[in-house]
């Protein structure tokens, strides 16, 4: 499974689903997964993608920005009207509660509180996220988090349901 992130060509998203990703399929936002735990219990996963590209980077429209790379109030509204529970959230940023990083440009702040109120609202035991590349974990108001390392890191992480362990290849 994959979700979008901030440097997605969004147009050819939009027309194909990401059908151009041999053999992955592509969770747009707020689309649920059904997974099973170690007890073959069913736990309910929420997908959600999106965030805005830094400023830093020199931004072109259609080549390496798309203005619908950032979340909206309209998808975090949609997203509020799926049934609970939601055990695990995978997401391209992270929510503004957890201690991940600080930028003094906050960049992607808007985005960012958008996740937090996915994260008060339905208040998942796991988080996944990836966009800052740094393998970082913590727990922040009863939720696990996990920035998932960078591919060229050579590391994964391998989650049964019930825990997380570090996979150095």
């Amino acid at each position: 499974y994959w979700l979008d992130g901030n440097h997605e060509n969004h147009e050819q998203l939009a027309i194909d689903q990401g059908g151009c990703q041999n053999r992955l399929i592509y969770k747009p936002r707020g689309s649920i997964n059904h997974f099973y735990n170690d007890e073959f219990q069913p736990v309910r996963a929420m997908f959600f993608g999106g965030t805005t590209t830094p400023d830093f980077y020199p931004k072109k429209q259609g080549i390496n920005w798309w203005p619908q790379e950032s979340i909206t109030h309209g998808q975090i509204a949609e997203a509020l009207k799926v049934e609970h529970p939601i055990e695990i959230i995978f997401s391209h940023d992270y929510p503004f509660a957890f201690p991940y990083k600080q930028y003094a440009e906050r960049y992607g702040e808007a985005d960012q509180k958008f996740l937090d109120v996915l994260r008060q609202h339905f208040k998942p035991k796991w988080w996944f996220f990836g966009h800052h590349h740094d393998f970082k974990e913590g727990e922040t108001f009863g939720t696990r988090w996990f920035c998932c390392p960078i591919i060229e890191s050579r590391r994964a992480l391998i989650f049964d349901g019930s825990k997380v362990e570090i996979f150095d290849c």
